[in-house]
């Protein structure tokens, strides 16, 4: 499955990682065996639910996605592409309502086998959309909230369901509308986890997504106990009318809706019914639980074992794809300041050290060999529009912000500036976008003219009003800092005054939550989809969830365009207009794209045989049935 990030998660995240401050992930002693064919990685801790149906962390579900196979893959640009399934286009139809639904076919390759040697059939397609699509569901995936026809029938097991489904949602939405409920709630989620105070977590509790995040927890609750009473008495509803078997290797999925996502949703990875389906029963997951430490599935490794936080897995000779060329993995948890140590001294082959220019200079010395992958999200420096009501004024601070140097003294190569507000990973990113703002101080002069301000005795005033502004910081040393700094000496010349507010977290996040902030940076984390509503549509602006606080009726417009086709080449005409809007309305400059790196032992791993063009969507192990070691490559 392909996850949804939250976006207090990723806000949090995204700024954070913009502070030099890097957390020891993990512990135990670093192993390598003896077998030529063998590759160790370096990993965080593990969780031992190496199931892709119930897995919560990104560590489990590496191991859940090298046991397992999905119907599709990501390509490069975050498209999905052939894997277990030959890829096939949604097709649209008028449905039983008149309005268009959607049909997903998923048709199995030939020779697809689980590692016992048993066929993958529509069976186990269809059993394993049960697992996400069962009434007691606990995991991270959302489909359940697709409109898959037959669905909320089978949930609640009741042909005739709307009352007791109008019930569940209103109890639901009266929880996440309790301000108390709501804000134990995100204690519950964030604070151990990320380290976050009640204080930090109060500005969210009417944040629109958590919202709705918090109401889907609560339905799949009040669901479970409904459903746990309906079928003690047995099924009534066994199946979902809308996946259907076709043949023995295709399954059919009707969406009673045009959803862009919901081709991510339904993109699963396949488990064998005979395996986990022994002691299943609708309402009932305990069993299939019970094998989440003993994964068996039709990827290119066979799991072996998990032992002092290692992960051992063994090359599958039936993988579809071909046998893998490493006979053996090994996945050890190694603590994240090492990460880089741990491949110089041999004893692991692949790390991901933090992307900075001291690693890369190490890197570089100790002649070991080094990937530079984009980061799936981006830097930015927002302005506030309901702070900056002028567009004029707007485009004055824009053409104020010189991205270069900042970049530059920052990362170095690590970066590149972006043109448009969105990863140019993505499959929309606009690759003949051109510069919308160039450094200027006379632009910046001109556009505060056109707005009215003239320059008077020194300063630039407007109604007799000198113009002043605040520029905000979350870190005294983040990479925006000389970008501001210049801004500064740039507005106080031109006879402005400007400060630099440099908070901690906690104010900046209740500051910046409730829109008092008028210009800020910060960085996005970016997803395969580029959907743009929760970030720039008029109707967010109020929710705290855009928090340019832009409205503007023709990206509406575009924006809700965006969501209801599912053409990906209309989709990026649209999206491309979009963010033409975007910038604009000169409320987000696009600052910069940094980079992950992954280290690599040469002496080991032939590194000829890693993927060309990686990106975030496609690392290192997206062909791992191709990788070879160093030994391999000599004796052919």
């Amino acid at each position: 499955m392909f996850g949804k990030t939250k976006k207090i998660i990723a806000l949090f995240i995204c700024i954070l990682m913009l502070l030099p401050v890097i957390a020891s992930c993990g512990s135990g002693g670093v192993w390598r065996g003896q077998s030529e064919g063998t590759v160790v990685v370096a990993s965080t801790e593990f969780n031992e639910v190496f199931s892709p149906v119930f897995y919560q962390s990104a560590y489990d579900g590496a191991i859940a996605g090298l046991v397992h196979t999905s119907i599709y893959k990501l390509d490069r640009n975050g498209s999905l592409t052939d894997l277990a399934c030959k890829y096939q286009a949604p097709k649209e139809f008028k449905g039983d309502d008149g309005e268009t639904w959607v049909k997903y076919t998923y048709t199995l390759k030939n020779n697809v086998n689980f590692s016992d040697g048993t066929p993958v059939t529509a069976d186990d397609m269809i059993f394993t959309f049960k697992l996400f699509l069962d009434p007691t569901y606990d995991g991270l995936a959302t489909m359940f909230t697709l409109p898959i026809q037959g669905l909320k029938e089978y949930l609640y097991d009741d042909p005739d369901y709307e009352a007791v489904d109008k019930k569940i949602n209103d109890d639901a939405e009266a929880k996440v509308n309790d301000p108390v409920w709501m804000l134990q709630w995100l204690v519950d989620q964030y604070a151990e986890a990320y380290g976050m105070t009640e204080d930090e977590l109060r500005p969210y509790i009417d944040d629109e997504d958590e919202k709705e995040d918090a109401k889907n927890d609560v339905i799949k609750e009040l669901m479970a106990e409904y459903t746990e009473s309906k079928l003690s008495g047995g099924i009534s509803v066994p199946d979902i009318s809308g996946i259907k078997k076709i043949n023995d290797k295709t399954v059919e999925v009707t969406v009673m809706a045009v959803n862009p996502t919901a081709e991510l949703e339904l993109a699963i990875s396949i488990i064998p019914e005979h395996y986990y389906g022994k002691e299943y029963k609708k309402g009932d997951l305990t069993g299939v639980k019970k094998l989440n430490g003993k994964p068996l599935g039709a990827g290119p490794y066979i799991f072996d074992s998990f032992e002092n936080n290692v992960v051992s897995l063994t090359a599958n000779p039936d993988y579809f794809e071909g046998t893998p060329r490493i006979e053996r993995l090994v996945y050890q948890v190694t603590d994240t300041d090492n990460r880089f140590e741990v491949v110089e001294d041999g004893s692991v082959d692949i790390s991901d050290p933090p992307a900075n220019l001291e690693n890369v200079e190490r890197a570089q010395k100790a002649e070991l060999h080094y990937e530079l992958i984009d980061n799936n999200g981006y830097g930015y420096i927002g302005i506030n529009a309901d702070k900056v009501p002028d567009k004029n004024v707007r485009k004055a601070l824009m053409h104020l912000m010189n991205r270069g140097p900042a970049v530059e003294a920052a990362y170095g190569e690590l970066a590149d500036i972006i043109e448009r507000p969105m990863s140019k990973v993505s499959w929309a990113f606009p690759t003949s976008a051109t510069e919308y703002y160039g450094y200027s101080k006379d632009k910046a002069l001109e556009y505060f003219q056109a707005a009215g301000y003239t320059q008077e005795g020194g300063k630039l005033v407007k109604d007799g009003v000198q113009f002043s502004i605040e520029l905000w910081l979350s870190a005294p040393d983040h990479p925006v800092v000389p970008v501001f700094t210049q801004m500064k000496t740039d507005l106080e010349s031109l006879g402005a005054t400007c400060d630099i507010i440099s908070t901690d977290w906690s104010v900046y996040m209740d500051n910046y939550t409730q829109g008092v902030i008028p210009v800020w940076a910060a960085a996005w984390g970016g997803s395969a989809d580029p959907d743009m509503y929760q970030i720039y549509n008029s109707g967010q602006a109020d929710t705290g969830n855009n928090p340019y606080r832009i409205r503007n009726a023709e990206l509406d417009k575009l924006i809700d365009e965006g969501k209801s086709i599912i053409d990906k080449n209309k989709r990026k005409e649209i999206y491309a207009k979009a963010y033409d809007i975007v910038m604009d309305e000169a409320v987000e400059m696009p600052f910069y794209q940094r980079k992950n790196m992954y280290l690599i032992n040469q002496d080991n791993i032939d590194i000829n045989s890693l993927p060309e063009n990686m990106t975030p969507y496609y690392e290192w192990d997206a062909e791992i049935h191709n990788l070879k070691t160093t030994a391999m490559a000599e004796s052919e």
